[in-house]
């Protein structure tokens, strides 16, 4: 049965503090390497390790999971309706309408053959299709937009990696925002 009220926001702030203890999220960074030359162009994503990406990965895709009770689509517009303390409720409207505008339009954006492919997109095939092998469908999507292009994919796995490190990061201020309003006793 799904958390709700504070005791999903609870559950959220606990998730959140655990996601910190067992991932160093300064290590999960990328690079991604464009070379252009008269030979042509090549793309390379420097990523973390497989084993610690799985796991962190395993991890943060709750984070926009429809369903989860980590999900910052009901995370987010729960905090703003529990925090009474009206400078806090503030202090999460930024990192709302962020993780909005990144979801429904991501950053960096890429075009494939005229097609604009949202973060939250590649993301989802990603982690679905290629990294956990858990749905053909996705796996098929994302071959369908890579065409067997060698430098599409790491591109692609850059967008989907920062969206996802990107919403980290906002779930860890929402998190602490919701910690120090419950510790303040000004959630309702």
């Amino acid at each position: 049965m799904p958390r709700r009220g504070l005791e999903r926001l609870r559950y959220f702030v606990s998730f959140i503090e655990e996601l910190e203890r067992r991932h160093d999220l300064d290590k999960l960074g990328t690079s991604l390497h464009v070379s252009i030359s008269e030979a042509g162009v090549e793309t390379r994503l420097d990523r973390p390790d497989e084993h610690l990406l799985r796991s962190f990965l395993i991890d943060a895709r709750r984070l926009f999971t429809q369903g989860e009770d980590t999900d910052l689509d009901v995370i987010l517009p729960e905090a703003a309706r529990r925090i009474t303390d009206p400078t806090a409720r503030v202090a999460i409207a930024d990192p709302t309408e962020h993780y909005r505008r990144l979801h429904e339009h991501g950053d960096p954006q890429l075009v494939v053959d005229g097609e604009m492919i949202r973060p939250s997109e590649v993301a989802n095939l990603l982690i679905q299709g290629t990294i956990f092998h858990g749905n053909a469908g996705k796996q098929l999507r994302l071959d369908q937009i890579v065409k067997g292009n060698p430098l599409t994919q790491p591109l692609l796995e850059e967008q989907a990696l920062s969206f996802v490190y990107e919403v980290v990061s906002i779930a860890v201020w929402v998190a602490s925002v919701i910690r120090h309003e419950d510790e303040a006793g000004r959630l309702r």
